[in-house]
């Protein structure tokens, strides 16, 4: 399923969010929700290191690798590779964040189903 990593994430007022001075994009919350390492992380070698390589492919096509694509912002993910990523982003950022990068995931507008919890 290919997914541009270049869209904009954007705030309740309709602003590219910020962090410092460069604008937050689905790419730059994927790289850096797969790289993270919460405290009291268990996580094995391995699947750090699966982690790693998915992040790489993905700050690749946002033009910073080595290896650029030709098509730019363009990434095709496995279903395996979203559910890690949606996995991810939901332990390392906030409600607004993780909504905004759900739907570009998915490519629709989220609903929720139950009762949210505190």
């Amino acid at each position: 399923m290919i997914r541009d990593v270049n869209q904009k994430i954007i705030g309740l007022k309709g602003e590219q969010m910020k962090d410092g001075n460069e604008g937050i994009t689905l790419g730059s919350v994927i790289v850096n929700a797969l790289l993270a390492a919460p405290p009291n992380d268990q996580t094995d070698g391995k699947t750090k290191a699966l982690r790693y390589a998915l992040a790489m492919r993905v700050n690749d096509a946002m033009g910073n690798g080595t290896n650029v694509p030709a098509d730019l912002g363009k990434v095709d993910f496995s279903i395996d590779d979203l559910t890690v990523i949606k996995e991810q982003v939901g332990k390392a950022y906030g409600a607004l964040v993780v909504g905004r990068a759900y739907e570009m995931l998915e490519q629709k507008k989220l609903e929720v189903a139950g009762t949210v919890k505190a």
